[in-house]
């Protein structure tokens, strides 16, 4: 959780969104944190619950821990995009001569 809500700062400075949006991006990031790490943790109750301690090590401390992370960013990055997609959209074009 701690990760995506730092990459949503790192965001907002090198992606400026309109003031009103800023708030909700790191509200944003903490659930979307939540939601992800949440589905691994049900993942390792499960492994637990029916004794495989190797995957449940896997899906804890290694490389699948992960995997996890990446699925955080991942998701935040198309949200990011999204409202930046929106933000572009919102705005008025101006035209060069």
């Amino acid at each position: 959780m701690t990760y995506v809500l730092g990459l949503s700062v790192i965001c907002l400075i090198m992606f400026p969104i309109s003031r009103r949006k800023q708030y909700f991006v790191p509200i944003m990031a903490l659930v979307v944190g939540f939601v992800v790490n949440s589905f691994r943790v049900a993942l390792m109750a499960v492994l637990a619950n029916a004794q495989n301690m190797e995957a449940f090590k896997y899906w804890h401390e290694g490389e699948g821990s992960l995997v996890f992370g990446m699925i955080s960013v991942m998701v935040f990055g198309v949200f990011y995009w999204l409202l930046l997609r929106l933000e572009d959209t919102s705005s008025p074009e101006t035209e060069e001569a």
